[in-house]
């Protein structure tokens, strides 16, 4: 590719990224400044594995993705966080995704946290790795300066009344205890707190620093 073609595909690439932060709709446009940063650092691998090791996760890594990613998980936001497991098989597979959005008051919201179908806990994803993920991904957040952040409960996320692939009350049921597991009790054990008038989990990361 000649140097032309690569300014050409750089500014094609920043007008499309500037267009994307732009949309966010936001309370306080100061917010925009950390939402900016944070996000262009994506589709790019955004773990070490000292960053991993604290979280259970020695053995993977996680990328920040948009919407240009090549993983083909199922997506429900823009932006997201993809587990992979190191390995030097080609293509990378991309095992769970933690997909989130932007808040008005500037919060991230976790509205994603699955797993790719079939997987075998314990050989191609680890014990808990949702709660690990959880964890991993709310410590990148802080490091980049975001203090506040929410997550759906279970039942408001896309597909806890309408599963994909899963047909009978009974294996709906089971579906939406582990959807409940996977996004309310993880919230309770990470610190979030249920606001009844927001309707989602919140972590508000500044207050408790000061308690």
């Amino acid at each position: 590719m000649s140097l032309d073609s690569q300014i050409q595909d750089f500014w094609i690439e920043e007008e499309r990224f500037n267009r994307v932060v732009e949309s966010i709709p936001l309370d306080n446009p100061k917010d925009r400044v950390k939402i900016d940063r944070l996000l262009r650092k994506s589709n790019s691998i955004i773990s070490s594995n000292n960053s991993l090791n604290e979280f259970g996760l020695e053995e993977y890594s996680v990328f920040f993705v948009d919407n240009n990613d090549n993983f083909n998980l199922y997506r429900d936001t823009t932006f997201g966080f993809v587990l992979t497991k190191n390995t030097n098989i080609e293509p990378i597979k991309g095992l769970a995704v933690l997909g989130f959005s932007f808040r008005k008051r500037g919060s991230i919201l976790i509205e994603q946290i699955q797993g790719t179908k079939g997987l075998h806990i314990g050989r191609d994803i680890p014990f808990e790795w949702d709660f690990k993920f959880l964890k991993f991904s709310l410590s990148y957040f802080t490091q980049n300066n975001f203090d506040r952040i929410d997550m759906s409960p279970g039942e408001r996320t896309t597909y806890y009344n309408h599963p994909i692939g899963i047909y009978g009350k009974n294996r709906i049921a089971v579906h939406q205890k582990r959807m409940h597991s996977r996004y309310d009790v993880n919230a309770i054990k990470a610190g979030f707190v249920y606001s009844p008038e927001e309707k989602v989990y919140e972590l508000n990361l500044a207050k408790s620093k000061i308690d």
